[in-house]
């Protein structure tokens, strides 16, 4: 019986170190749960992260009295936000150029260049800003979403009339001017 507790009390250590391991290294390739961390983290506690595994910002855990110690983890803070939203903009600006040349690849009759491209604008730039944009405006982010990951990949796939294209990339394109505006005033 003593062998059976201790074999599953090593079960259950080999397991919460597996677990702490797995979740560590989830948060430290995932920029989007990595940019979720900076909204959620106190300015005396715990860690905060930008949007890149290379781009961590430590924060001092320990409590303190001391206004200094205060004053420069707030410091970090704005830091981490500053770079997590030079992050995200450029994320836009990525997905916005991406999305131009796919109009240009479709124009040329380009349909398998011009949905890579699409598909690419979505999925490379799009969504590591979904949960930032949500943040503020969560219609914003779902109406961009499907018009990127679902719309205009749809319209390119089914070889749509260009005029549709262009009226679908020009909507998009407004939701980014639209989201570009929130993190350019933050």
């Amino acid at each position: 019986m003593k062998d059976q507790i201790d074999f599953l009390k090593e079960g259950k250590i080999i397991l919460i170190t597996f677990s702490v391991i797995s979740l560590t290294v989830l948060i430290c390739t995932s920029p989007v749960l990595q940019s979720q961390l900076i909204s959620s983290s106190s300015a005396t506690t715990g860690p905060a992260f930008a949007l890149g595994p290379s781009d961590a910002v430590g924060i001092n855990s320990s409590i303190s009295s001391n206004n200094s110690t205060q004053a420069n983890s707030t410091s970090s803070l704005t830091g981490a936000a500053a770079a997590s939203n030079s992050k995200t903009l450029q994320y836009i600006a990525n997905a916005r150029q991406l999305l131009n040349q796919t109009l240009d690849a479709y124009q040329k009759h380009n349909f398998t260049g011009a949905l890579d491209l699409a598909t690419k604008a979505y999925l490379d730039n799009f969504e590591f800003v979904e949960t930032p944009i949500q943040q503020h405006d969560k219609a914003l982010k779902q109406n961009t979403e499907l018009m990127m990951r679902g719309d205009l990949r749809a319209q390119i796939r089914h070889q749509a009339p260009i005029n549709d294209i262009k009226t679908l990339i020009g909507k998009i394109n407004i939701n980014l001017d639209k989201a570009e505006k929130l993190f350019s005033s933050l």
